[in-house]
């Protein structure tokens, strides 16, 4: 159903923007995760926070479920997931969805009569309560999210980075570069050998996300704010767009650029799992 925070049900749903409840919100977030098999399978992570303890009394008990929607208009893909878990994650097949694509959210009846009561209620309604729900109705509705799917957003961001030993370069130092399709990482003779022998080691993946893959980022995003043009047609370049889009952000925003690649790299130690797949 399409979202209006004007439109009158005949009794109270708990949507933002909408004084049906009194002190009362209902957000849902979803926001994709790391977790992409490298072939069209993206994971998606969502949450939910109701303030209202009936309607969240109501999934409990499976009176009400949650269903979360999601609808690609240029390829009319369509997603559904009911499910009693107030957080959890889902996949969805990047291989059938193309430029925007909408996320959305609402709480359901889905038994055959549920009395809606609660005291958040508004005066105006309280008056009627309690409502009787029949199955299908809807207790609650999230603002819609538009992101912008596109199947190179959802790579590792360790696929920007090539890594090889440089020889003009002292052995525990290491440089980049950002000439190339990616990101060349080059490291001094010592600093290869852990990175080729080492690299399982949790103590030697802390080592290199934050004190080299978090940087660098930080400088391309330097670079892309201050010369984006010259950097506009490569590949690593138009994957970090991507990933600012998709998040919501972007390259001009007022994020301090290490702050910035902290969020685009979210959690880099288990991105190393995924080096090999790209």
């Amino acid at each position: 159903m399409r979202f209006d925070t004007n439109k009158s049900f005949g009794y109270p749903v708990l949507r933002p923007n909408n004084d049906d409840y009194v002190e009362a919100a209902f957000e849902a977030t979803i926001e994709p995760s790391e977790d992409y098999d490298g072939k069209t399978l993206c994971k998606f992570d969502y949450h939910l926070n109701i303030g209202v303890k009936e309607i969240k009394n109501a999934i409990q008990d499976q009176l009400a479920q949650i269903v979360i929607t999601v609808f690609c208009p240029k390829t009319f893909y369509q997603f559904s997931l009911p499910t009693f878990e107030k957080s959890g994650s889902f996949e969805i097949d990047l291989a059938q969805m193309r430029g925007a694509t909408v996320f959305s959210c609402e709480i359901t009846v889905c038994c055959d009569v549920f009395q809606l009561n609660s005291k958040k209620i508004h005066p105006e309604f309280s008056e009627l309560s309690p409502f009787e729900l029949k199955h299908g109705h809807i207790l609650a509705q999230s603002e819609p999210r538009q992101l912008n799917i596109e199947k190179s957003s959802f790579k590792s961001t360790v696929s920007l980075f090539d890594f090889s030993e440089g020889n003009e370069i002292s052995p525990t130092e290491w440089t980049y570069s950002l000439e190339e399709n990616h990101i060349n990482i080059l490291f001094g003779s010592a600093l290869n050998d852990i990175w080729t022998n080492d690299l399982s080691n949790s103590n030697s993946q802390e080592i290199i996300a934050n004190s080299i893959l978090v940087p660098t980022l930080a400088a391309a995003i330097s670079q892309l704010r201050s010369n984006g043009d010259d950097f506009a047609e490569k590949e690593w370049a138009k994957t970090i767009f991507q990933k600012l889009e998709t998040s919501g952000l972007s390259i001009d925003s007022g994020i301090e650029p290490l702050r910035l690649a902290q969020r685009i790299l979210k959690s880099p130690f288990k991105l190393f799992k995924n080096i090999g797949d790209r």
